[in-house]
């Protein structure tokens, strides 16, 4: 058995309203020993109504304790308003950030979170989930707007979109239980992750393995768990993955870069079942797929074999590696100094009439290649050169407290005429 002092220390964020209830559900279940929990929101009174004891209005001096009413600018500026106590709650080898994407508080308060966490340290996994597509076209936008921010922010994010869930329902399912059912999926996503690293096992995945496949490379990541029972289990489980609607009818295993495999089972699982179950997930992925293995034997499931999955594939941020924050440095930016761009003046440029009088051959090849003062010139007529365009560096806006693009040494970030010091006229 793996020894308690092994184990990193977690904390769960549950982050606006929908991530308060899950957070207090995951809570209430109690399958987390030993991690902290705290949920953080702008209303005060869905606060209140957690059973998470340890609660942080954010946001007061902006919002009076009344919520964002589905402001996302309003959410990060009432989680910037915190961010010294965000910080301080964030001190953990490994957090996971709970939330609802769509909202004001969550979708804007949530990606300052993980981007503070990880700059104290922390191993930050989000696990969010996207509205249903009843829920309009403003709470979409919102969310896929958030979901930006946290792949930036984050080490990794766990994506649960609500639409695929409802394909796993029934129809006739009462709008509440849907929702509820939401809140179990993140919920169990979140169990499912800590039952890797806490739960004793024949294969243990340690948090180390889990910081080496996740750590800084920004990656999205779906999540499913399957049973199957029988003598023909094992073909039975991964059949369902194959065609699970949360891992995308299997596109989500087809495309991923990385794979967290779990596989438990009763006191008789064998080790072929086990060995043939992860080979046939594996030839759901690419060849090249990182796969990170761990295998139990549960007593609780007596004749049944359990698969989890959590898919991921690296985002555009870690294909241009973004340097990792860390305690000691601050996110890396890259500015130039105005007096260092050249400038040209109107007697360098080509006099307008001689190139419009040129042949096309001629003023493409050879007026171009001649000095200034060795172009002839049409005396007589008026020559009319447009002003140097006084552009000076512009706020990055709501990217201002995000770490730079940084890629061979260049700040993408920064227009491409200003990283080759050109003067647009």
């Amino acid at each position: 058995m793996k020894a308690p002092s092994m184990l990193p220390t977690v904390k769960v964020i549950g982050f606006g309203n929908a991530g308060c209830a899950v957070a207090g559900r995951v809570y209430q279940q109690g399958l987390l020993a030993g991690a902290e929990f705290l949920v953080m929101n702008t209303d005060q009174a869905a606060l209140a109504s957690c059973p998470v004891p340890s609660q942080l209005c954010v946001g007061l001096p902006v919002t009076r304790g009344l919520g964002t009413g589905g402001d996302i600018e309003l959410g990060r500026s009432a989680a910037e308003r915190d961010a010294a106590a965000i910080r301080a709650s964030a001190d953990a080898s490994l957090v996971f950030v709970l939330v609802g994407l769509g909202g004001g508080s969550g979708t804007g308060g949530a990606p300052v979170f993980a981007r503070l966490a990880r700059e104290v340290g922390a191993l930050v996994i989000v696990i969010a989930t996207t509205p249903f597509e009843f829920e309009g076209g403003l709470r979409r936008a919102n969310a896929e707007a958030g979901l930006q921010d946290l792949r930036a922010a984050a080490d990794a994010v766990i994506v649960l979109p609500n639409g695929n869930l409802a394909r796993l329902l029934d129809e006739r399912t009462p709008v509440t239980e849907a929702f509820r059912a939401v809140g179990d999926r993140a919920a169990e996503a979140v169990t499912g992750l800590w039952r890797l690293l806490a739960q004793p096992g024949i294969l243990p995945v340690d948090f180390a393995g889990l910081e080496r496949l996740v750590r800084g490379r920004h990656a999205e990541s779906a999540f499913a768990s399957v049973e199957a029972s029988g003598e023909s289990r094992v073909r039975e489980a991964v059949s369902k993955l194959a065609t699970h609607p949360c891992l995308d009818e299997g596109r989500a295993l087809a495309q991923a870069d990385a794979l967290i495999l779990s596989l438990a089972g009763g006191p008789e699982v064998s080790l072929a079942e086990i060995d043939r179950a992860s080979r046939e997930v594996g030839r759901l992925c690419p060849d090249n797929v990182q796969m990170l293995v761990g295998t139990s034997v549960d007593e609780a499931l007596v004749g049944r074999l359990r698969i989890t999955v959590f898919p991921a594939r690296w985002t555009a941020v870690n294909v241009l590696s973004q340097p990792v924050p860390n305690r000691a440095s601050p996110p890396l930016r890259v500015h130039l100094d105005p007096a260092s761009v050249q400038t040209l003046k109107p007697s360098d440029l080509p006099d307008v009439g001689e190139m419009e009088s040129a042949e096309p051959e001629t003023a493409n090849s050879n007026a171009a290649a001649l000095p200034p003062q060795a172009r002839p010139s049409r005396r007589g007529r008026k020559t009319n050169h447009q002003p140097e365009l006084n552009l000076f560096p512009a706020s990055r806006g709501r990217f201002d407290n995000t770490p730079a693009t940084i890629h061979q040494n260049e700040n993408l970030d920064e227009p491409t005429f200003r990283r080759r010091n050109l003067v647009l006229n």
